[in-house]
């Protein structure tokens, strides 16, 4: 068994990013786990929670029609209660209670309210009049274990009992940087969620296929018979060892390509500990063994790669997005100043572009190269500036990532 690989081939013939695929062929394994399955960590247990947000340009890399492969899936899943597109933080906790099952358990029957919020815009979630107190909640209710308190406006405090939430949504860079104010990067919510950034398609096709609908049977069949399952995950003998000396050594000595990845560091591991349960669910084991916990563990790095540019030029600096916006066009193409300013008048004034080009300069990035007459900008392709650090072709990750999938 390996429904991952399943989805695979019911994703193939699309041209978005298989990155992306392979994260929403995640997420579709996690709706289905909800709280009844879970990894026993000390004095708590934890559930799967995991929020992931692609993340790309607009109209490029289909981030919406990607989400709707397991949205589609996920439907026709008994007892997956997915909530509105587009929802209010009010609204957001109503689904939540009435997303309620009863589950038998072996000392007894508990009331679970597991919801799974499946967005085609990330902004339609966090931004709005109640932002603050959505973005508090959505943190508040990752890894809650028992029961979550809220307030509400006209009726007092409240509580449910056994929350459990996901998170699937799209987004665009410039689109985060104005949901989210800095100060919000690498902590709180967006620690705790894995962007998936990808910039370009995969490959191109004219007319595509329709997955066979064997294949779709299949896939709704394995899903239903996770969810009417349960698990608990142990780790195997060898398994933690291996996470014993990776937590001491590996984890601690990852170090992040971006600063406002540093935060994320703290919850790395959990990340890599649930991505390992989902895998496990996937290849139907019923232990964390080394086998998982080393594939979680390399889809996770390879998906870090390029994570920091889903924040593009969010910072204190208001010229950095336009800055790694133009370095980009110049090391493709030299430019002068005329057709760099023609290029971007949309974006900025020449004064502001004439400070873009004189800060890249000063970073040391930019060169200026005098040719018939005129001074031509250019930038070395080889240039290992910072500003195009830790990046790697979306595609070639994708590529890697669904290659640990399906390599045994």
């Amino acid at each position: 068994m390996n429904w991952l690989a399943d989805y695979r081939e019911y994703t193939e013939c699309t041209e978005s990013p298989r990155i992306m695929h392979l994260w929403t062929g995640i997420g579709s394994l996690v709706a289905v786990m909800r709280r009844n399955y879970c990894i026993p960590f000390g004095h708590i247990r934890m559930f799967p929670y995991v929020y992931t947000v692609l993340v790309g340009p607009p109209g490029i890399v289909q981030k919406s029609t990607t989400l709707g492969f397991s949205t589609r899936l996920l439907s026709k899943i008994n007892g997956v209660e997915l909530a509105p597109d587009a929802t209010s933080p009010q609204k957001l906790i109503m689904c939540l209670e009435e997303a309620s099952r009863n589950v038998v358990q072996a000392d007894g029957n508990e009331v679970h309210h597991c919801l799974t919020v499946a967005s085609s815009e990330f902004a339609s979630i966090i931004n709005g009049p109640d932002s603050e107190t959505m973005i508090t909640w959505l943190t508040d209710l990752f890894d809650r274990e028992d029961r979550f308190a809220y307030q509400t406006k006209t009726q007092g405090s409240n509580e449910i009992s056994n929350p459990w939430i996901q998170l699937m949504a799209c987004t665009t860079p410039s689109s985060l940087q104005q949901c989210l104010p800095i100060n919000t990067v690498g902590d709180g919510l967006t620690s705790r969620i894995v962007f998936v950034y990808a910039d370009k398609k995969d490959q191109l096709i004219s007319v595509p296929r329709a997955p066979k609908e064997a294949l779709v049977n299949k896939l709704v069949s394995s899903l239903e018979e996770i969810s009417t399952n349960m698990g608990l995950y142990t780790f195997s003998d060898d398994g933690l060892e291996w996470w014993d000396d990776f937590y001491r050594k590996t984890n601690e000595q990852w170090t992040p390509s971006d600063y406002r990845l540093i935060p994320y560091k703290a919850r790395r591991h959990a990340h890599i500990l649930k991505l390992a349960m989902v895998l496990a669910v996937s290849y139907g084991e019923k232990e964390l063994s080394v086998r998982m916990l080393d594939k979680a563990h390399r889809i996770i790095k390879l998906t870090e790669i390029n994570m920091h540019k889903a924040f593009g030029g969010m910072g204190e600096n208001s010229s950095a997005n336009h800055m790694i916006k133009i370095a980009a066009q110049l090391r493709e193409q030299p430019m002068g100043f005329s057709d760099l300013y023609a290029k971007n008048f949309l974006d900025v004034d020449s004064e502001e572009l004439s400070k873009v080009v004189e800060g890249l300069e000063t970073a040391g990035v930019l060169k200026k190269k005098s040719f018939d007459g005129s001074i031509i900008y250019t930038i070395d392709k080889n240039t290992t500036s910072p500003i195009f650090s830790g990046t790697q072709d979306s595609t070639e990750i994708g590529n890697q990532a669904w290659d640990i999938i399906t390599e045994d």
